[in-house]
Order: structure tokens, then sequence, then C-alpha cells
């Protein structure tokens, strides 16, 4: 996958299903968390469903990141690396170390890749799962276009120039 150009058709996508890793929003850390309000955790799989649906019925090619993980996680050798990667004295520390690890050594793929994205998310690990030169932010869904919408959107977009700039992400949600 890679992306080279921000208009254009999109051809293939990987979406993440929110999941468990949003049930840890309190009142108390949502604000910590970037959170401007805590989230429906049910509402917000019900709404991305339907948006890979929607993207599915208009060609796109959608690849849940829970699925790419379980696929990962079903090489035993490519698991242990994760879990040794993730379950570190610094993440859980000295003395449940061995434990996590054991913990996540014993879970099915199905169920390592379930556990670990919300794991991850209580033990406060980031990661980059891919070079930043590899990256699309999207600034505006515009929903479902007819086709007469899509052309101007993309005659809009292949319209704008500018130099290369940082952009400084500080909130999500």
């Amino acid at each position: 996958m890679s992306v080279s150009s921000e208009v254009g058709r999109l051809r293939e996508v990987i979406l993440h299903r929110p999941g468990l890793e949003l049930r840890r929003l309190t009142p108390a850390n949502k604000d910590q968390l970037l959170f401007d309000e805590l989230v429906w955790v049910g509402k917000a799989q019900e709404e991305h469903d339907t948006f890979a649906k929607v993207l599915a019925d208009n060609g796109v090619t959608v690849r849940l990141f829970a699925d790419l993980l379980t696929t990962v996680v079903s090489d035993p050798e490519l698991a242990t690396a994760l879990i040794s990667r993730r379950a570190t004295v610094d993440t859980c520390g000295v003395e449940p170390v061995d434990r996590v690890h054991g913990y996540l050594s014993d879970l099915p793929p199905t169920e390592l890749a379930d556990d670990i994205v919300p794991r991850a998310a209580r033990l406060g690990l980031g990661g980059r799962l891919e070079t930043p030169s590899r990256l699309h932010l999207t600034l505006a869904f515009h929903g479902v276009c007819d086709r007469q919408a899509v052309q101007q959107l993309m005659a809009r977009g292949q319209a704008v120039r500018g130099s290369a700039f940082t952009l400084c992400i500080d909130r999500v949600g």
C-alpha cells in the first residue's frame, strides 16, 4: 500500500474498528488521552461498520487492522517478537513482565490480535506501524458523493498548490 497523491480514487485502505481500547476512557482521563468527550463504543463500531461498507460498496478494498495483525501473529516467531517488544520491564514492571509475556504467548492468534491493541493502550505503549512518508491524513470526508460532486472535488484538489510543511497534531477525537 502507498499513497502517491492526496487526490484521486481511493483504492485500498486499512481501518481499525473501535474496540476495547476505548473502554478505558473515563471523564478523568479523556483530556489526557486527547478526546473531547467519552465515546459510545457500540455506536462508534456501528458507524465504523457503515463507513467500511460504503467504502467496499464503492470499490475500495477495505483491510481491517485486526485481520492483518492476526495474520502477523499467526507466525509464532513474529508473535514472540511483537510480544517481546510490548511486554517489557519498562512497560509492565520487573515482576509482572514474565506473567504478561506468558499470558500473551499462550493466546491463540485471533485473541492475541484482539488483546494486544487494548493492552498496548492500557500500558501506554506507542508504536509506529508505518513510516511517516507513507501516512495519509484525511482532512475532510465528504460522504457518499455523486459522480459530478467527485469530479468537482478532484478538480479543486488538483488545483491546490503549496510548499511542503510540517503538521503537528495535538488532539484526536
